[in-house]
């Protein structure tokens, strides 16, 4: 069976471009705003496909390329969605700034605590 290098990063990306298509903010919300709640669907797609590669199933594995290959996948995913969700309450605080830098504290604050 010929190893299947590409499929996990496809299945992942389409997982991930879904999310972000479906959450794409349709009015005009400012910059930081729109880049706050991208960063936290696509963390949360990103998190969904890490947790998939976590399942040991044996037709699921021999599917996606292996073992080895899902271990591999699901730790960089896994990376790439905790950056990303970290992003999230950074930018909702970069969002209110400009309003007032004490309301972007607070709601970073707020929102790390949750």
């Amino acid at each position: 069976m010929p190893r299947r290098t590409l499929t996990i990063p496809l299945v992942s990306a389409a997982l991930v471009g879904l999310t972000v298509l479906w959450a794409w903010p349709e009015e005009n919300l400012g910059f930081w705003r729109s880049v706050a709640i991208m960063s936290g669907w696509s963390g949360g797609g990103l998190l969904t496909a890490s947790l998939l590669l976590m399942v040991r199933e044996a037709k699921l594995a021999a599917w996606l390329g292996g073992l080895e290959s899902m271990y591999r996948w699901h730790h960089r995913l896994g990376v790439a969605a905790y950056l990303a969700l970290l992003v999230h309450p950074l930018a909702l605080a970069a969002a209110g700034w400009s309003e007032s830098p004490a309301l972007a504290g607070a709601m970073q604050a707020r929102h790390c605590s949750a």
